[in-house]
């Protein structure tokens, strides 16, 4: 998926696929994430987003996630963009919506590409089934099912209520449904 927006040269799906990929956030955080965000984050160690509901979560960086904000933060520069602009939507009015338009146009448009065929059959024992077609969310379930494998290995204790927190949920009840588990018998 990367790769196609590579070398379609569509450096905006590139950065969408990062962040949601890499941090977990909704197509919407991305689209009004601003640069400042990523030079506080570089200070602080934690990307701090304001998320659904006006809710706000920090996400501690990995290295990982440090080196892509650097490389986004030299994007930036290079694109003459402020510390008050977003960093892939315009700022005029409308930019945002159009932005976030043009990111879920691409991936209508070229997820049969990289989509695995019959992705649906696929399945994991004591995981729900897949569904049909991946989307922008699907990449910040990914994420969820990740950080949770490697919350398990260093707070096995703790992994829900991470992956809760990084999501912005703040309940560990939806994890759940990030991690695609079955729900429980009663």
């Amino acid at each position: 998926m990367r790769q196609l927006a590579i070398e379609q040269g569509r450096q905006d799906v590139v950065i969408a696929i990062d962040f949601a990929n890499e941090f977990g956030l909704r197509l919407e955080e991305i689209c009004t994430l601003r640069v400042e965000y990523l030079m506080s984050a570089i200070k602080t160690g934690q990307l701090v987003i304001k998320g659904k509901g006006g809710q706000t979560r920090a996400i501690d960086l990995s290295a990982k996630q440090r080196g892509i904000i650097i490389d986004n933060l030299n994007y930036a520069r290079c694109s003459g963009r402020y510390p008050r602009d977003y960093l892939i939507s315009g700022s005029e009015k409308g930019g945002v919506q159009r932005e976030k338009r043009s990111l879920q146009n691409w991936m209508s448009y070229n997820r049969k590409y990289f989509m695995v065929e019959n992705r649906e059959d696929l399945s994991e024992d004591g995981k729900k089934k897949r569904t049909e077609t991946i989307s922008w969310h699907s990449l910040r379930h990914t994420y969820a099912q990740r950080t949770y494998a490697e919350a398990l290995q260093e707070r096995p204790k703790k992994a829900r209520k991470i992956v809760s927190e990084n999501l912005g949920h703040h309940r560990t009840e939806v994890t759940r449904i990030y991690l695609a588990d079955k729900p429980k018998k009663k």
